[in-house]
């Protein structure tokens, strides 16, 4: 595929690697998330594996996550195990069997639908043994599918590196059936939990009973709701050293006998205000040199710092909130003195003024500035603007509130989001808890929308767990990006708004609202390609 040569990529890492068996569950989440209650008609598998282990063939120096976007990268092997995931829309339970190399398991599905009607699932570690792969989806005296997939096997690696793309199978099960879900969304409740680093404990108990606030905790598996435990009608309180923003898990929990005295406490503590929200991914803080590379000793303590921390030169050996880096000179780069992977170490630092010359130099400005394609012109599809109107008008604060006398809280807060690329911003989704209104809505090219997030005024709300996200897909580039509404208690400006452009591959950055009504904007601008 062009895509492959364009991009100088090592190799075809999609060849024979199909993914269109992950389609076999989606008229089941479609029918569930449209109408709250699915109906399967047609049973089917779907299996999902690598063709060789981790440890068979090189990583192709792939790394999880990018330290370019300030992530703390990962070895590819602690991400993506070695193990094969399967999938069963079924009607009501069946028995997977799996068999590699003649050695066969039978494991039992970790995540089953309430009611037993839906979408099983589970795994099984392969455990490196190479050969065919073979798996089959049964029930007493009847095979419902079999599945013949490509051979686990190091022969499977390119120039011995590993393909970490898996290879998607699946299978339908002959005859129709109908079974609908005996429970709709509207009566079922969060059942199961997890929760941000110094959370999990929390949210694990007070999701099991359906408290499980998007701010702080995951929710993992939805059902009938769990009988709580009788309330003990007395208050919980973050334990000395904690944020606000254990307010609310604290005083559920504590109300319900659990209240771990490390987290919680029966009596107000003096908190703390977290610099960086504690719900944000941990970020390098401190690295060194790997063995090897002792010539970047300087630039990875440097540079690690400020959470870019390249895993083959650097070795992250401390970790915590962001610590911003300084800001870029415009025009600044650098590159290293010798012909030498430095995985950009040197481009990070000179663009920050700090450019050690026994180790990097600055670009000529010829290498900076590429020469203008005289075939770069102006096209009809670059239009950024459409005709289409927008579906809600903006508005600002009533004047009466201004007036020092009639001043007044309101929880009413505007981000705009500005559109000037050729592409319409397709609002996908939203979800919000504790807004009275969550107003958001598609984006044509060359428009703005005012959108709304109104944080709730109602007595008794606990504006910790304040929290509301929109998703959008910018026309059909493949990217998208994600707003969040939510809010960081206790602060001088309690109110923060995430613009996340991962899917743009532009990281993510959380801004604080200065004050009630003021709006957050936020401009996108591109080309054709988004790039």
């Amino acid at each position: 595929m062009e895509a492959f040569t364009v991009g100088k990529a090592p190799y075809n890492y999609a060849n024979n690697r199909p993914h269109d068996g992950w389609r076999q569950t989606l008229p089941f989440w479609i029918d569930y998330g449209k109408t709250g209650k699915a109906t399967v008609s047609q049973e089917s598998l779907v299996v999902w594996y690598r063709t060789s282990s981790s440890s068979a063939c090189s990583d192709g120096d792939t790394v999880g996550n990018t330290a370019s976007q300030l992530q703390i990268e990962f070895p590819p092997q602690l991400i993506m195990l070695d193990n094969m995931s399967f999938s069963a829309v079924l009607a009501w339970a069946a028995e997977v069997t799996v068999t590699v190399g003649g050695k066969t398991f039978t494991p039992k599905w970790p995540s089953i639908p309430d009611g037993g009607v839906g979408v099983y699932h589970g795994s099984v570690v392969l455990l490196s043994e190479p050969g065919d792969v073979n798996v089959q989806l049964s029930r007493p005296g009847r095979l419902l599918a079999r599945l013949d997939g490509p051979a686990f096997s190091s022969a499977s690696c390119d120039n011995g590196r590993t393909n970490w793309n898996p290879w998607v199978g699946s299978a339908v099960v002959a005859g129709s059936v109908s079974a609908t879900m005996p429970n709709s969304r509207q009566d079922q409740g969060c059942t199961k939990g997890s929760g941000a680093k110094g959370f999990e404990e929390l949210c694990e108990f007070n999701c099991m009973y359906n408290y499980c606030p998007g701010s702080s905790c995951l929710c993992q598996a939805v059902g009938v709701p769990n009988t709580k435990p009788p309330a003990l009608e007395k208050d919980g309180f973050p334990a000395k050293g904690k944020s606000e923003n254990y307010s609310g898990l604290c005083s559920n929990a504590c109300n319900l006998g659990f209240c771990p005295e490390e987290l919680c406490s029966e009596i107000p503590q003096t908190t703390v205000v977290p610099t960086v929200s504690e719900f944000l991914p941990p970020a390098c803080r401190a690295g060194t040199s790997r063995a090897g590379y002792e010539r970047f000793e300087g630039l990875c303590s440097y540079a690690c710092n400020f959470g870019f921390c390249p895993l083959h030169v650097c070795r992250c050996t401390s970790e915590g909130g962001l610590i911003e880096p300084p800001a870029q000179i415009p025009g600044a780069t650098g590159k290293p003195v010798v012909d030498f992977n430095d995985e950009k170490l040197c481009e990070f630092a000179c663009s920050r003024t700090w450019c050690p010359s026994d180790v990097c130099k600055s670009k000529d400005d010829e290498e900076t500035q590429p020469p203008t394609d005289p075939n770069d012109t102006c096209q009809a599809s670059d239009r950024t603007y459409s005709d289409l109107p927008i579906d809600r008008n903006g508005e600002y604060m009533r004047w009466l509130l201004m007036e020092p006398e009639n001043a007044a809280v309101t929880g009413r807060q505007y981000i705009t989001i500005v559109n000037l690329t050729p592409h319409p911003f397709k609002l996908t989704s939203t979800h919000s808890y504790q807004m009275d209104e969550f107003n958001w809505g598609d984006i044509p090219p060359g428009k703005a929308r005012q959108n709304v997030a109104h944080y709730t005024g109602k007595i008794g709300a606990n504006n910790v767990d304040d929290n509301g996200e929109a998703y959008y897909d910018i026309g059909n580039t493949g990217k998208k990006f994600v707003v969040r509404a939510t809010t960081h208690i206790s602060d001088t400006y309690p109110r923060r708004v995430v613009f996340d452009l991962s899917g743009m591959s532009k990281g993510q950055r959380e801004y604080k609202v200065p004050g009630q009504e003021v709006t957050v904007t936020l401009v996108i601008t591109g080309s054709v390609s988004m790039t």
